[in-house]
């Protein structure tokens, strides 16, 4: 009876969010890090919420919850497991390795698009899983001296599987907390329906993380995004990836649309992604854009090549004061694709660093209610010659700054013509060896773009390391450095 209370109970809250934001992963390197221990006791509780999208990334069909992910060659440092195991819907957790005494719960139904509140509890007696306020799943802890050293390496969304491979969260987590005690389920029931109190902290709670906002790190170089630790015990994580902060009010998953940000060294040629994710087919969608037309404007709206059902060069667009609007319409059916479109901006402030692209609506079908969106920014490198132009056609041949660079799986290379000419792009190895011909064609002057998906003519992935493009007309030949990453 009690059980049935608190499902009816739970599936009440599931509507709500109590935090003006969540934190937003795509299963595709997306993370949270931290920089310092946070357990470091034998008596801890994790708690926090979690919606998933669909299967995980990375290998294994997992979705980690809450990791300790270890050095490079120490895999047996990874002490703490929180996952779901996708597509079952086993929620799991394991202390020392994955094939220590462990708890472990599965789902009545698979996960997707319903939020649901997860607890573990580890005292030295016991190790406790707690599935929407009820303990669901109970063993003996063989190991209560496991934590008597700092753990480090910390990670939200994302669980290592071995020295090289990582298994990553596609979905939002919300409240995550840590406890240097074990809560009660009197308690547990309790936190799951709400935020904590800021006002009077209890001491046992460790850290807090309620993504609601974003702090940048002007510390270093690297210009680190953080979500602030709301204890004040210093433990902000730093977001990798396209980890984004988003706003959510509904308990039914309809769908993702994003605006990648993106790191641009040439300000003639800045290029940010447009991702879709909507787990069912449609054959349109429109999108608004909102950038500040003093820092930059919109010049190329070009398709991912690997969409073929795209068929055309170039997406058209309409401006409105600082408004882009972009509509993609298709004789076939598409849905959750990934990287759709490549946005192509233009510096219109020479010193601007951050360029904010904020989406302020997308639809398909005449459905918007509850798409997430995500916007992104675009970071100028500062060290880059600050050029800004205005010119309508280019004046010279030349290759300009592919993007993304370094790249891993493909990155696109944009160059220019001065005169309608036949022309050959290769690209070669650092032996000058031909390892593939991207185009052999007659092309009209102006600035074109082709994409490159690091494999040979056979159709083979190529290693990783330099490589460079040779772009070859009648009268010129020009040669760019790019970097395959691993």
């Amino acid at each position: 009876m009690l059980k049935k209370f608190l499902l009816i109970l739970c599936l009440i809250y599931s509507s709500v969010i109590f935090g003006d934001n969540v934190l937003l992963l795509d299963g595709d390197g997306d993370y949270i890090s931290f920089s310092q221990p946070i357990i470091n006791t034998n008596t801890f509780t994790i708690e926090g919420r979690a919606l998933l999208h669909d299967s995980g990334g990375g290998f294994y069909n997992e979705s980690p919850l809450f990791c300790q992910n270890s050095g490079t060659n120490d895999l047996q440092g990874s002490l703490i497991n929180m996952i779901l195991e996708n597509p079952d819907g086993v929620i799991k957790f394991s202390l020392a390795s994955a094939d220590s005494p462990g708890v472990s719960y599965e789902l009545p139904r698979a996960p997707y698009g319903q939020w649901y509140h997860y607890a573990c509890v580890v005292d030295p007696d016991s190790i406790k899983l707690y599935v929407n306020g009820v303990l669901e799943s109970r063993t003996v802890n063989t190991q209560p001296g496991a934590f008597n050293q700092n753990i480090n390496h910390i990670e939200i969304g994302r669980h290592r599987v071995n020295e090289t491979d990582y298994g990553y969260l596609n979905g939002m987590i919300n409240e995550v907390r840590i406890w240097k005690t074990a809560l009660s389920d009197t308690l547990i029931r309790q936190h799951m329906h709400g935020t904590i109190n800021l006002s009077s902290v209890d001491p046992n709670l460790t850290a807090y993380w309620r993504f609601d906002d974003i702090v940048y790190d002007t510390t270093n170089d690297n210009r680190d995004k953080r979500v602030k630790d709301l204890t004040g015990n210093g433990n902000d994580g730093i977001l990798h990836g396209d980890a984004a902060l988003v706003q959510y009010r509904s308990d039914q998953y309809d769908g993702i649309v994003r605006i990648g940000s993106a790191t641009a060294s040439n300000r003639q040629g800045m290029y940010a992604p447009l991702h879709i994710d909507i787990p069912i087919e449609i054959n349109n969608i429109t999108v608004s854009i909102e950038c500040d037309t003093t820092l930059a404007k919109l010049v190329t709206v070009v398709p991912n090549p690997e969409m073929i059902f795209l068929n055309s060069s170039y997406i058209p667009y309409e401006q409105s004061g600082n408004n882009w609007i972009i509509s993609v319409t298709s004789p076939y059916n598409f849905g959750s694709l990934g990287n759709l479109l490549w946005l192509k901006w233009e510096a219109t402030n020479p010193t601007s660093e951050v360029i904010p692209l904020t989406l302020k609506t997308a639809e398909y079908s005449g459905q918007r209610e509850s798409l997430v969106l995500v916007s992104g920014e675009i970071y100028v490198e500062p060290d880059i010659t600050n050029i800004v132009s205005d010119e309508k056609s280019p004046t010279q041949f030349k290759i300009l700054q592919n993007y993304p660079n370094p790249f891993n799986p493909f990155t696109i290379i944009e160059y220019q013509l001065e005169n309608q000419s036949e022309i050959d792009l290769s690209i070669y190895n650092v032996n000058g060896e031909r390892v593939a011909t991207l185009l052999h064609d007659f092309r009209l002057a102006g600035t074109h773009a082709v994409q490159w998906n690091a494999q040979n003519q056979a159709g083979n992935k190529v290693a990783s390391g330099i490589y460079f493009v040779r772009l070859q007309t009648n009268d010129f030949v020009k040669i760019h450095k790019i970097v395959l990453q691993k």
